[in-house]
């Protein structure tokens, strides 16, 4: 699922390395991934039984529908849709919120917060352009939420969407640049990972060498040695061509051990 790049040109433009699924809307993890959001929007659609109760059922039909939808996502072949067609999931979110709000009244239900998770989802699961489509949506929420059913003066309504978009922005940036930094962070120790098994085959590989140049070559050259001057007094000329035969045999097994020593690699991962 995940790209990797040695400039870091994937992580600014939100291909992370290998945290994330190419789809984020995967069951693996579902624990960390998806219970929480999921009791808090449970939490949130029961709170209307809580007095005043609903104001609208219409409203809260609706929101519970677009929930039902968002858990639905969870099944839908997402590797055979374009891919910007995730940000839809996020944004029917934000749109369960905003009936809820209606169903309930923002003034008097005291859950108009819970607009904020399905932007914390994004950040954490989806790329920037899908978090400032969800920022965007929040502020249309807060609009509606505002003029409707209770208008309220400009002013009140400005300073409203104002800190909303600074809370709203504030919380994107600030998580999509963990995003980052923990992708920075696991490249970094993959790299140094390879240095460690790059470093570790050298060691391996001169102590090799020291043991071969003082045991097993010299042996070998040895008996090279011998064999030379044992083909220097044979008589027999075929006895000293096999002798020589010998001998470079002798020559080509010490070089291929050398070569076969200093040639060591580490070897690939997964291998």
């Amino acid at each position: 699922m995940p790209e990797n790049v040695d400039d870091g040109t994937d992580l600014v433009l939100g291909r992370e390395l290998h945290l994330l699924p190419a789809v984020p809307f995967s069951l693996d993890d579902w624990r960390t991934r998806i219970l929480p959001f999921a009791v808090v929007a449970v939490l949130a659609e029961l709170s209307v039984l809580l007095p005043p109760g609903p104001t609208s059922a219409p409203d809260l039909l609706i929101s519970i529908g677009l929930l039902l939808a968002v858990g639905a996502a969870f099944w839908l072949p997402w590797d055979r849709l374009p891919r910007w067609t995730t940000v839809t999931v996020p944004l029917a979110y934000v749109a369960s919120v905003l009936f809820l709000l209606l169903a309930t009244g923002e003034t008097s239900s005291g859950i108009g917060i819970v607009v904020l998770s399905p932007l914390l989802w994004s950040c954490l699961f989806h790329r920037e352009w899908e978090s400032a489509c969800v920022i965007l949506a929040i502020l249309l929420v807060q609009v509606i939420t505002s003029i409707v059913p209770v208008e309220v003066s400009t002013s009140v309504l400005i300073r409203r969407i104002a800190f909303w978009a600074m809370i709203s922005v504030l919380a994107a940036v600030a998580i999509h640049g963990l995003r980052y930094r923990v992708a920075r962070a696991q490249r970094e120790r993959d790299k140094l990972h390879e240095q460690v098994t790059l470093l570790a085959v050298l060691e391996d590989r001169d102590r090799i060498g020291r043991e071969l140049h003082a045991s097993t070559i010299h042996r070998i050259m040895a008996v090279s040695l011998h064999l030379e001057g044992v083909r220097a007094r044979s008589q027999e000329p075929e006895v000293a061509g096999r002798i020589r035969n010998a001998v470079r045999e002798l020559d080509t097994t010490v070089n291929d051990l050398r070569s076969s020593v200093f040639d060591l690699r580490p070897s690939e991962p997964g291998a």
